[in-house]
């Protein structure tokens, strides 16, 4: 399927460039897409005026892209190396791949119980909220939110009161 000029036209015409086309010399033969060309070159030149480039042209806007290399031809050797594993940029590591192997990430530290509490309350407000829960699983959450109040009082360590006083 080919894009003809008049739907480019159209879909011009669509965001709001209307009656702005741009002129284009055209082949005899090509008659019926002299119009669009021309609607296409002057909404080109009323961009051009808008944006104050008077240096630009609309051959240089049409082949902007054009030195951009996005296709190869590999050759057969080229490609069974490439299948075979034997690309050198696909056997050799890059120095960063090495270091990946010897460096072992930091893990976060764990959540405090104080955060996990606060976790705990903001799902009882989420569940009080959804109908039809059954109550064991209230039950079980108040159970997990002691578990972590025992597990917190349990590290802590009661202070002496010699420990508030400085000796002199």
């Amino acid at each position: 399927m080919q894009v003809t000029a008049n739907c480019i036209s159209k879909c011009f015409n669509k965001a709001g460039f209307k009656d702005e086309l741009l002129r284009l010399s055209i082949p005899p033969d090509e008659a019926e897409d002299e119009e669009p060309v021309r609607e296409f070159r002057n909404l080109f030149e009323n961009m051009i005026s808008v944006l104050h480039v008077p240096e630009a042209s609309l051959d240089d806007y049409v082949n902007v892209d054009g030195q951009i290399i996005v296709t190869s031809d590999p050759s057969d050797a080229d490609i069974a190396q490439e299948v075979q594993g034997q690309d050198s940029s696909l056997t050799e590591p890059d120095d960063d791949d090495e270091n990946d192997d010897d460096f072992d990430p930091i893990p976060p530290p764990p959540p405090s119980s104080a955060d996990a509490l606060h976790s705990i309350e903001i799902l009882q407000k989420y569940i009080q909220n959804v109908e039809d829960v059954p109550d064991e699983i209230f039950g079980n959450l108040n159970k997990i939110g002691n578990f972590i109040t025992t597990s917190a009082s349990k590290k802590s360590k009661q202070r002496n009161i010699t420990d508030f006083f400085t000796r002199q």
